[in-house]
C-alpha cells in the first residue's frame, strides 16, 4: 500500500505541475493591451493652442478622414493612423493651406480624435514613401492636452 500511496502521490503532483505548465504557456502567449486608467490616455488633438510643446509646425485642422495603416503583415494591423485633415490656420511652421497628411502611432491609449476631430495639432514635416509632406504629431495627455495654456 505504502508503494501505491507514493506512486499515486508522484502522478497527482505531476499532473499538477503539468497543468500548472499549460495554464503558464497559454498567459504568455495572449498578447493582453490595456490602458491603465484616464490619466494615461492621449490625444494629438489639442483644444487651445499648446505653448509648452516644442514642435515646429502647430496648426488648426479637422480630420476629413482617418485609416490604419496596414504595414504589420503578420498581424494585419495597424500601427500608425493616417489622417487627412482640412487646415483652418497655420500658427507655426510652413505648410500649404488646403488638405495635410498626418501620421500618429496607434496604441490602446490613443484617443479623443477621430473624424470630425476639430483642433490645434503639433508636430514634425517629413516626407513619405512618395515624397509627399506628412505631419507626424506628437500625442500628449488628454488631460493637458483639453487644459486651457497658462
Amino acid at each position: 500500500m505504502i508503494r501505491l500511496d507514493r506512486v499515486l502521490r508522484w502522478k497527482t503532483s505531476m499532473l499538477r505541475i503539468l497543468g500548472f505548465s499549460v495554464a503558464v504557456g497559454c498567459c504568455s502567449c495572449i498578447q493582453a493591451h490595456a490602458c491603465l486608467g484616464p490619466s494615461s490616455e492621449r490625444t494629438i488633438i489639442f483644444n487651445h493652442v499648446p505653448t509648452d510643446v516644442d514642435a515646429s509646425v502647430i496648426a488648426e485642422v479637422t480630420i476629413i478622414d482617418m485609416t490604419p495603416d496596414l504595414r504589420d503583415r503578420w498581424t494585419f494591423t495597424g500601427s500608425m493612423a493616417v489622417m487627412n485633415a482640412r487646415v483652418e490656420s497655420v500658427i507655426k511652421g510652413e505648410i500649404n493651406q488646403g488638405t495635410l497628411k498626418i501620421v500618429t502611432p496607434l496604441g490602446d491609449c490613443i484617443n479623443g480624435f477621430g473624424v470630425g476631430s476639430h483642433g490645434f495639432v503639433v508636430g514634425e514635416l517629413r516626407s513619405d514613401a512618395n515624397g509627399n509632406s506628412e505631419l507626424v504629431a506628437i500625442s500628449e495627455n488628454v488631460r493637458k492636452a483639453n487644459a486651457r495654456p497658462h
